[in-house]
């Protein structure tokens, strides 16, 4: 059902169950979008990253059914470098917010999750391991979660009923790592071994009834 070579994507249901998936594709160039499924089809929708070329999209819905996307994007200027963007949905159409956090940011997974206010939260891969940022309505964020400079090319963040985030995470030493933050700082909650013969391709983080990851 999804055009040509989707990959990067990222799944979420409606309030009727049906799936929305966010993908990138090649399709003669690049391009991303979200496949929305109907009762009876899959219908497509581009989205504009201003010439980035996305990696690690992540999708959430909002209520009134509106989305909400984050990835990290290839700049293609002279240098090329680059950068984190998020896009937000309401009645007026999409939003995209590009001036988030530039310095250190890596190409990789993206992890959006929002808290009961409707903030958002991303986590992203930086140059020194694995950071979070959340938007306030004026102003962005950015704290490091994992400053090892081998953590958080893959992950996935939740927020529980109590606004307390929780990611998993790559770091190399590991499997996986699993930290929360309830406030200003960071405790890890397990660090599972990994061997040498492993070859991690994503994360899928979900909580329990009683909060538990």
């Amino acid at each position: 059902v999804i055009p040509s070579d989707g990959t990067a994507c990222s799944l979420i249901l409606d309030e009727n169950d049906r799936p929305h998936i966010a993908y990138h594709a090649f399709i003669g160039s690049e391009e991303s979008g979200i496949a929305h499924r109907t009762d009876t089809a899959w219908q497509f929708e581009r989205l504009n990253w201003r010439l980035g070329r996305p990696s690690g999209l992540s999708l959430t819905i909002i209520d009134g059914g509106f989305f909400q996307v984050s990835t990290t994007v290839w700049v293609p200027d002279n240098a090329g470098y680059p950068r984190l963007r998020y896009m937000a949905q309401d009645e007026n159409g999409w939003h995209l917010f590009d001036n988030i956090a530039d310095s250190g940011v890596q190409l990789g997974q993206t992890t959006l999750a929002l808290d009961g206010d409707g903030r958002p939260f991303i986590g992203f891969p930086t140059h020194s391991g694995i950071a979070l940022t959340t938007f306030d309505g004026a102003n962005w964020t950015t704290a490091p979660v994992d400053t090892s400079n081998d953590a958080g090319s893959l992950s996935s963040l939740t927020i529980d009923s109590t606004g307390t985030q929780i990611v998993a995470y790559a770091h190399q030493g590991s499997s996986m790592c699993v930290a929360s933050r309830n406030g200003g700082s960071w405790t890890s909650e397990a660090c599972f071994p990994s061997s040498s013969s492993e070859r991690r391709a994503g994360f899928s983080l979900g909580l329990d009834a009683d909060n538990q990851p």
